[in-house]
């Protein structure tokens, strides 16, 4: 399975996380609109950190508000 991780393109605080192709099925209409939205990175649920990948697991997506610079959803983050 994969996920996307996306992040406002105004504010860069607010990220969704979500199953891949999910974006419109799970997130809340209320959610989608905080955006307009651009895809940082996709890859293997996997991958992420265990509080990432149980709530996806859960609930199909994530709304994240955090500092952007040192922000990373997966155990090894990528250069």
């Amino acid at each position: 399975m994969r996920y996307v991780l996306s992040r406002g393109s105004i504010h860069k605080d607010r990220h969704v996380l979500c199953r891949e192709g999910a974006f419109y099925i799970f997130v809340p209409t209320e959610i989608r609109h905080r955006g307009p939205w651009q895809v940082l990175r996709r890859g293997n649920v996997k991958d992420l950190k265990p509080k990432f990948r149980s709530a996806l697991a859960r609930h199909g997506w994530l709304y994240i508000e955090t500092n952007p610079v040192n922000f990373s959803v997966e155990l090894k983050p990528r250069p």
